[in-house]
């Protein structure tokens, strides 16, 4: 039986190297196939594989069958990107955004101040927060005494307590905050949920 092994071996590495071929890129018509079966990668044609660029891409697929585009991406997910707020008012100034903050709400219960540059601020011991309501948030800047009126708070007025449900965002993971707000308050900003 040992003058049979090399034979068999011989045939052997030429079955391996035909099926490495074929699964390669060999043309299904070029490669057998069982009909009960079919063999994915003897389906795949050299014009089928991708692109050095998007090689990157193709393995983000791999993970779940579908990498989410930004727009998919949930905005509650860590990470999902800056929050932009928008700046009304002269003075005091009224701190809104559309976008949902990523993290847990939690309830805070202090003080409503025209705080830093004359922002809408959250005053419990420390150094002042901002304070960023949903876009709805309707402020009284001028002629009455400062205050706002949103959905999640009611109307409350500067120098009142308030109790909020907020999510803390670091200051720097915010776009659009006026540089005079930003400037001597805390490093975190209060964005109010409902």
């Amino acid at each position: 039986m040992v003058k049979h092994a090399r034979p068999i071996g011989a045939v052997a590495a030429a079955l391996a190297l035909a099926l490495g071929l074929t699964a390669c890129g060999a043309d299904a018509a070029e490669a057998p196939q069982d009909d009960a079966a079919p063999d994915a990668a003897s389906d795949a044609t050299a014009q089928d594989s991708p692109a050095p660029d998007d090689a990157a891409q193709d393995a983000a697929e791999q993970d779940d069958g579908a990498a989410p585009s930004e727009s998919e991406a949930p905005a509650d997910e860590p990470g999902a990107g800056p929050l932009t707020v928008t700046a009304e008012g002269d003075g005091p100034i009224g701190l809104t955004t559309g976008d949902a903050p990523a993290g847990t709400a939690q309830s805070f219960d202090g003080r409503l101040i025209t705080g830093p540059g004359d922002c809408f601020a959250y005053k419990d011991r420390d150094r002042p927060q901002l304070l960023v309501f949903p876009a709805d948030a309707e402020f009284v800047t001028s002629g009455e005494r400062p205050s706002v009126t949103a959905e999640a708070l009611g109307t409350a007025y500067a120098g009142e307590r308030i109790q909020v449900s907020a999510v803390e965002v670091p200051q720097d993971e915010i776009d659009g905050i006026p540089e005079q707000c930003a400037a001597g308050a805390a490093d975190s900003v209060l964005v109010v949920v409902p």
